[in-house]
C-alpha cells in the first residue's frame, strides 16, 4: 500500500506492477521519478467567457470586455505554444443564443474543445475578433442557469481522456450576480462549484467592470471561487479590471501553475511509503 500527499489530503492506491496510478501518462511531457514512473505535469485550462450583451458594450476605458477576454485567450495560447506545448486549452462561451456542448445545455457553446494549443486555434479567435460578427453564436434572450456553464466545463474535463496535473477554469465576466432573481438557481451554482472543487477543478475569476459600475464579488462569486486567496500575498483578491493590460497581467500571473519536477519516496517503517513531490518555486 502507498499513500500520496496531493496537498488536499492523502490518496491511497495499490502499487500495481502493471501500471497503477500513472499508467496513462506521456513520457515525453511528464516527469520521471527515480523508480521510472511518471508524474503528470500537464496543465488543463478552460476559458469560460460570458457572452451576454453587456460584455460587448464599451467600458469606461473605451474597451470591449469580450474582446479583452479573447485577447487574453490568444496570448495564453501563444505562450503555451512557446513554453508548454503539451498543456491543454479549451474555450467555452456561455450566455449565447446557439448551443453546442456535450450536455446539450441551452446558452452554452463550446468553441474549442480541450486540446494542445496550435496556430489554427489562435487564427480562429483572431478572425472572430477582426470580423466583429457574433451572429453565429448570438446572445441569450432570457435568463439561464449559470450552473450549466460550470457543468459543461466539468464534462469537458471528463471527456479529455488525458492525465493532467491541474484542471482550471478561467472565468471572464462583468456580471457580478447571475441568476439574481432566483435563489434556487444561485444555490445550484454554489453546489456545482463545490462539486468541481471536490474533483480538483479550480475556478479563477477574471472580473471586469461595467461602465460606471464596480464589480461586486460579494453578491455571488465569493461563494463560487474555490481558491479566492491570492497565492502570492495570502490575502483575498477580487480586484476587477477595466483595462486590457491589467486583465492580461492578472491572467499571466495565473497562467503557469507550479509543477513538480520529481517525486521521491519517503519510508515509514517497512510497510508504508509516502510519495514526496519536489517543486521548483
Amino acid at each position: 500500500l502507498k499513500m500520496e500527499d496531493e496537498g488536499g489530503g492523502w490518496n491511497f492506491f495499490e502499487d500495481d506492477a502493471g501500471g497503477g496510478l500513472f499508467n496513462d501518462l506521456d513520457p515525453e511531457s511528464d516527469v520521471a521519478t527515480p523508480d521510472g514512473e511518471y508524474i503528470p505535469t500537464k496543465d488543463c485550462i478552460i476559458f469560460l467567457v460570458d457572452c451576454q450583451r453587456q460584455m460587448f458594450c464599451e467600458n469606461d476605458r473605451d474597451e470591449v470586455p469580450f474582446e479583452n477576454a479573447l485577447k487574453c485567450a490568444i496570448a495564453t495560447l501563444t505562450d503555451k505554444i512557446i513554453s508548454s506545448e503539451h498543456d491543454l486549452v479549451g474555450l467555452c462561451f456561455y450566455g449565447t443564443e446557439k448551443k453546442k456542448n456535450a450536455n446539450d445545455f441551452e446558452c452554452i457553446y463550446v468553441l474549442q474543445d480541450l486540446d494542445v494549443p496550435d496556430a489554427h486555434r489562435i487564427m480562429q479567435l483572431e478572425a472572430l475578433m477582426k470580423s466583429g460578427d457574433f451572429s453565429d453564436y448570438g446572445h441569450a434572450n432570457a435568463d439561464f442557469p449559470f450552473c450549466d456553464a460550470l457543468w459543461a466545463c466539468s464534462t469537458m474535463f471528463s471527456n479529455c481522456g488525458v492525465k493532467v496535473a491541474h484542471k482550471r477554469i478561467f472565468l471572464f465576466t462583468n456580471e457580478d450576480h447571475p441568476n439574481a432573481g432566483s435563489k434556487h438557481l444561485c444555490e445550484q451554482s454554489f453546489q456545482r462549484a463545490k462539486d468541481l472543487a471536490e474533483l480538483g477543478i479550480d475556478i479563477e475569476l477574471f472580473s471586469m467592470n461595467k461602465p460606471g459600475e464596480i464589480f461586486d464579488p460579494t453578491k455571488f462569486y465569493q461563494y463560487i471561487l474555490s481558491v479566492p486567496e491570492d497565492e502570492d500575498t495570502g490575502v483575498f483578491s477580487y480586484d476587477a479590471s477595466s483595462k486590457f493590460d491589467e486583465l492580461r497581467a492578472r491572467v499571466r500571473r495565473k497562467e503557469f501553475k507550479k509543477r513538480a519536477i520529481t517525486r521521491l519516496p519517503f519510508f515509514i517503517g517497512n510497510d508504508i511509503e509516502i510519495a514526496v513531490r519536489v517543486y521548483n518555486l
